[in-house]
């Protein structure tokens, strides 16, 4: 998949734009904060991290809980569509 096709599918630009604002979270608050399924944005998660960008670590203190966060590219992704988006409001 060419990554620009993955910003079409369902919740990509919510995950963008959410880890954008948060900084770092996890799956279960990145689904809270995206809405949809957790299978949905669990795919995209690993479709982002897959195109570079977005990064996974897992917590040790937490009993490995995956945290994610933006990439380099992830984060000039981020902010060009934050700004798309108060254009369009």
């Amino acid at each position: 998949m060419k990554n620009i096709e993955i910003l079409q599918r369902s919740r990509a630009i919510e995950v963008l734009t959410n880890l954008y604002r948060k900084k770092e979270a996890g799956l279960v608050e990145i689904v809270n904060l995206c809405g949809g399924s957790t299978s949905v944005v669990n795919n995209r998660l690993l479709e982002l991290k897959a195109a570079g960008l977005i990064s996974e670590e897992k917590e040790a203190k937490f009993g490995g809980r995956r945290l994610f966060r933006l990439t380099a590219d992830g984060k000039k992704v981020a902010k060009h569509l934050i700004e798309i988006e108060k254009i369009l409001s």
